[in-house]
């Protein structure tokens, strides 16, 4: 057809007028490059061709060992744009977060002031409120595992105050408040706490009781105050614990 002719003078080099060993040569060399290049198409259409050193292509096997095709690593691994949308760098997470274990820089800090602006050392702080009646036993008003305020109404309304000691060392008080008065808890013995008596001669008494080993170690401050009113004689007291 006139076509085909058309195509194959386009495409193809016309051996006319060439010797007939010549055109021999040119065919077998049209026939080689068909053999080369185009019965490999499946190849040509999944990977890229990687000439080898021999000026041959690879087999699609081989080529399946060396090289991972697009659409598997579509589904098997992240996109750089898609993990950029989803997930923090980690550049900008150490400029942005402490590390787990790191300190911040203001971390001695409170309120923007640092600790030495603020009461350092180790204590304890509590409170109670205790209404009695004339006659009333002495009770509990404040107190920890060794020093302890027992507070009581004698007949004429006079409050009664005894200081107790657990401890097993004398432990030394002072008040202050009216008259002063110092002394000295007696330890604790086989018959209970050392005890001893406080004169209440003011409206309110601050009272320190401290002491040194034998499970003391410790400064105990008391505030003590009453008030008379019509239900009785109310006591409030606090008590600041501090270790030496």
């Amino acid at each position: 057809p006139a076509n085909a002719r058309e195509a194959a003078a386009t495409n193809y080099l016309k051996l006319t007028g060439l010797p007939p060993a010549v055109a021999q040569q040119f065919m077998k060399l049209e026939l080689k490059l068909q053999r080369q290049f185009y019965d490999k198409r499946g190849i040509d259409k999944t990977f890229l061709k990687i000439r080898t050193a021999q000026n041959t292509y690879e087999t699609q096997q081989k080529a399946d060992k060396r090289w991972l095709k697009i659409t598997d690593a579509n589904t098997n691994f992240l996109k750089i744009t898609d993990a950029n949308t989803n997930f923090l760098k980690i550049g900008d997470a150490n400029a942005e977060f402490l590390k787990i274990g790191g300190i911040a820089a203001d971390s001695n800090k409170l309120g923007g002031l640092p600790a030495g602006q603020f009461f350092q050392g180790r204590g304890n702080v509590m409170s109670n409120e205790l209404t009695l009646s004339p006659l009333a036993p002495q009770q509990a008003l404040l107190g920890d595992g060794s020093v302890r305020v027992l507070i009581g109404l004698l007949q004429a309304g006079q409050p009664s105050i005894t200081l107790e000691n657990a401890t097993n060392v004398p432990l030394n008080f002072t008040v202050n408040g009216g008259a002063a008065q110092t002394g000295a808890i007696p330890a604790a013995n086989a018959d209970g706490p050392g005890r001893a008596t406080v004169s209440p001669n003011a409206a309110q008494l601050d009272i320190q009781v401290f002491g040194s080993g034998g499970g003391a170690g410790k400064v105990w401050t008391i505030t003590l105050s009453t008030l008379s009113g019509q239900a009785g004689q109310t006591f409030v007291g606090q008590m600041l614990i501090g270790l030496l």
